[in-house]
């Protein structure tokens, strides 16, 4: 590869979709007649421990601008830094490399909602997170973004979520710093009191200062719910990712990830959780594969 490469601009971003979707949110958040409108303020610190890094994937753990209360858990995921087995045809922690670390993540949005109507309700936010690595600081990510979308009550027991958004990344290795946009899908189902089900869908168009890290990711997946006491709710979940990047054309990412995750609400605002993924990543050449057992504990405040 030819060393102009890692060093072009960072490319533009064709936005005009999510940029009429936005400007739509934003407009009926202005100019709406309705009286009820409600503060958007969500923070979370995060304290992860990894029994197998995997560089490509390391943009997870800022869980910035990704709803957790709507949209998919997780952010879309970036690549490693080329030249030293991290891009798509050898994965960091692949094999019987073990990488163990441990990383912590702090994110927080701030926004508005807003009623449209009876079963429409609109919002817009901006989101910021960092992660930082204990000894694989080349992961280390910053994100900042914003996002606007609309939340559809479609019958008592059913609701939909859609939502645009656009976010610029900063990593210890400067190769890979990007801009992204893109946008997720949400329907949940609620069975019973205890009992809820979600599935949910993603798409993320990343450009990267360097095109070996330019890719397209579309990200699909489904969870359960159960409201254990008053306080306390467990998720099981799954989610697979599938990653299609630039340069070279053919390469291709699939993560498939399944988690268990518990929450305890500590104050009106205040609550404690507890994550445990296992985590299965393979490149389409068959040169690099992956597991990685993530434990994970966070301390979150929703408005």
């Amino acid at each position: 590869m030819h060393s102009s490469r890692a060093e072009h601009r960072l490319p533009d971003i064709p936005l005009i979709h999510g940029a009429s979707l936005a400007g739509a949110i934003l407009a009926l958040l202005l100019f709406s007649r309705t009286a009820r409108a409600e503060m958007i303020l969500d923070a979370e610190l995060r304290l992860n421990y990894e029994s197998n890094v995997v560089g490509l994937l390391s943009e997870q753990r800022t869980n910035a601008g990704t709803g957790r209360n709507g949209g998919p858990p997780g952010p879309m995921m970036a690549p490693g830094q080329p030249g030293t087995g991290m891009a798509p045809g050898g994965m960091s922690g692949a094999g019987s490399q073990t990488k163990g670390d441990v990383s912590s993540s702090l994110s927080a949005e701030v926004g508005e909602s807003r009623d449209v109507n009876d079963i429409t309700l609109v919002f817009a936010k901006v989101f910021a997170g960092h992660t930082a690595y204990d000894t694989y600081t080349d992961f280390n990510t910053t994100v900042a973004g914003a996002g606007a979308g609309l939340d559809l009550f479609l019958s008592e027991y059913a609701s939909a979520r859609i939502m645009a958004l656009g976010k610029i990344k900063r990593f210890g290795d400067h190769q890979r710093d990007s801009e992204a946009f893109g946008w997720n899908l949400s329907f949940k189902e609620q069975f019973s009191r205890l009992v809820w089900f979600r599935e949910f869908a993603e798409y993320e168009q990343s450009e990267a200062r360097n095109e070996l890290f330019s890719y397209n990711g579309t990200k699909i997946g489904a969870e359960v719910g159960y409201q254990v006491a008053r306080k306390d709710a467990l998720t099981l979940g799954f989610s697979y990712l599938d990653q299609m990047y630039e340069d070279p054309p053919s390469a291709e990412l699939k993560t498939r990830t399944l988690y268990l995750s518990g929450e305890h609400r500590i104050a009106k605002s205040w609550s404690v959780a507890v994550e445990y993924d296992v985590q299965s990543s393979s490149t389409n050449d068959e040169n690099g594969t992956a597991t990685d057992k993530i434990f994970s504990m966070a301390l979150r405040y929703n408005y």
